[in-house]
């Protein structure tokens, strides 16, 4: 099968003409029943409260954990004195 040829029988000569070529123009006649065929459906009210209730408690682990974190992080950074203002040490002047 070649990818490049032209099986369109209204075209001259096996050419594609610019119209063809331009995606703007293309028009499926399938698409439209595509959309026709798919019936929205509501999520059952069930569902919705689980994944409520799921979403709250990954936001509240993530909470905890957050603030786990940054208590330990904020007692290394005062353990290993990262928090002190540094040394003032007088610069030599150059003369």
């Amino acid at each position: 099968m070649n990818l490049f040829s032209n099986s369109n029988p209204d075209s001259e000569n096996g050419h594609r003409s610019d119209d063809a070529l331009n995606t703007l123009n293309n028009h499926h006649p399938d698409t439209d029943s595509i959309d026709d065929d798919v019936q929205h459906q509501e999520p059952h009210p069930e569902t919705i409260k689980v994944l409520r209730r799921s979403f709250i408690f990954l936001v509240i682990i993530g909470l905890v954990l957050g603030t786990i974190v940054a208590t330990g992080v904020i007692y290394l950074m005062n353990r290993f004195d990262l928090t002190g203002q540094p040394s003032q040490t007088p610069i030599e002047q150059v003369e």
